[in-house]
């Protein structure tokens, strides 16, 4: 089985984008107040910053002072997302550039940021390899990440691995935004079975997870689900084993600064409540006054009872991953 390569996942982002417009939009009050705290000191008006991985750009747009946005030079590597982020902001100075080989020369740059993009790196080594050559010595590297970390990035490594593969973990209703590592010979007692149901639904999540997820949480390969809840119940035995990806990408960040001569200076979850007006929109969006957290780390929406504020008012709290790092 093979996976799309990772130039063909850039290039074909663009729909994952607006999905993720659906969630941002609600949180950016909050949101913008966390990067902007950890971004904005290192934005000195002689600073040279670049911004890896723009895609439309959120990180610039929609999370930093207008004043501030013109001293962050954009890079992207996803041909129609360079287009489609041109249409929306003409005045942008986003350029091509592939992570794994920046079009820049040695020790240039102050801070290179990343902003939800890292995650997606299946050489995360090579890419921060390119980070720490392009900053000048005691630069920083930041990153956030506001949605959950990129699924295909711990699947990979085991698409032709010879004793284990990933199935998503779910609970009766939905995914629970982990991976269940099981040993092959469980699969294999039980394609013999469901042969037509299993190769063709696998094949359909090696291609595109987040597709595969949604046609199990709609409940439309009920086979499937239920033999992913029947290995939930043998978590624990042998060779079983839970990969969350935002824990897995986490980790994989904290050793790659390690390994490629970096110091870490913060690398945890950051919170921010804002207390906003409760739009029809957002009504309509979480009319319980709870956000489904499927596709974010941790953003919540809380109704009114709960904190004791205004009926026409709510209370948002946005909760992403900041990493920043020294280069040495």
């Amino acid at each position: 089985m093979k996976m799309p390569s990772e130039e063909s996942l850039w290039n074909n982002a663009l729909p994952a984008f607006t999905r993720y417009e659906n969630h941002r939009l609600f949180f950016r009050s909050a949101t913008k107040e966390i990067v902007t705290r950890n971004l904005a000191p290192y934005l000195t008006s002689h600073a040279i910053c670049i911004e890896i991985g723009s895609g439309l750009g959120e990180l610039v747009y929609n999370n930093l002072p207008k004043k501030l946005q013109s001293r962050v030079l954009q890079t992207e590597q996803g041909k129609k997302l360079i287009v489609e982020h041109t249409k929306l902001h003409p005045d942008s100075n986003v350029t091509a550039a592939n992570a794994y080989y920046l079009p820049f020369p040695d020790h240039i740059a102050d801070v290179i940021v990343g902003y939800a993009s890292f995650d997606t790196f299946l050489d995360l080594d090579k890419a921060l390899s390119e980070v720490k050559r392009v900053l000048k010595k005691g630069g920083v590297f930041i990153h956030f990440l506001d949605l959950r970390a990129c699924p295909e990035t711990p699947l990979r490594p085991y698409i032709n691995d010879p004793i284990y593969t990933l199935l998503p973990a779910l609970t009766k209703k939905k995914t629970s935004g982990t991976f269940l590592k099981i040993p092959k010979q469980f699969l294999q007692e039980y394609v013999s079975s469901h042969t037509v149901d299993y190769k063709k639904w696998y094949e359909e999540f090696i291609a595109n997870p987040e597709k595969a997820y949604d046609a199990i949480n709609r409940s439309k390969i009920n086979s499937i689900a239920a033999f992913s809840l029947q290995n939930e119940k043998l978590f624990g035995k042998k060779g079983f084993e839970r990969i969350d990806e935002n824990t897995y990408f986490f980790k994989r960040l904290k050793k790659a600064f390690r390994d490629n001569g970096f110091r870490i200076q913060k690398c945890g979850m950051q919170e921010q409540t804002k207390i906003v007006r409760k739009t029809e929109a957002f009504a309509k969006k979480y009319p319980t006054g709870n956000c489904s957290i499927q596709d974010l780390v941790s953003t919540e929406v809380w109704q009114t009872p709960l904190l004791k504020i205004p009926k026409n008012k709510l209370a948002i709290i946005s909760s992403i991953h900041v990493a920043i790092a020294k280069a040495l």
